[in-house]
């Protein structure tokens, strides 16, 4: 049974992992398995293994999660920001024009929600 699941799950996370490496060649990807809670009561609907041996082949990481419970499910945030900050980065400006391509300092200890202009929202 738990075959039969997971054969008929990867096709579809499959196709759109490929449409993701289609568009965004270095995307960092994560397999995100929900309802933990309820593997108490329920048989897993794919194996584990199976699921870890895809996430290898492309590279991806795999998480369980439960929102009944909370359980996991900030982790797979956390770590794909983390590993997105770690990864190097295409110039978005070529140097030679000399335009300066704006950043944003995350450890800024002034940064205002309203982005400083003084209306409502981050955007104003």
């Amino acid at each position: 049974m738990q075959l039969r699941a997971c054969s008929l799950l990867h096709p579809q996370v499959r196709f759109w992992v490929d449409q993701i490496q289609q568009h965004e060649e270095n995307c960092l990807i994560a397999i995100v398995g929900t309802k933990l809670d309820l593997l108490e009561s329920k048989e897993r609907g794919v194996s584990q293994a199976a699921v870890k041996s895809y996430a290898a082949q492309i590279h991806a990481k795999c998480y369980e999660t439960s929102a009944l419970s909370g359980s996991g499910v900030s982790t797979p945030f956390v770590d794909l920001v983390a590993d997105w900050a770690k990864a190097p980065r295409k110039e978005i400006v070529p140097a030679s024009t000399g335009i300066v391509a704006p950043t944003v300092n995350l450890n800024a200890k002034n940064v205002q929600p309203d982005g400083g202009g003084g209306g409502k929202g981050c955007c104003k």
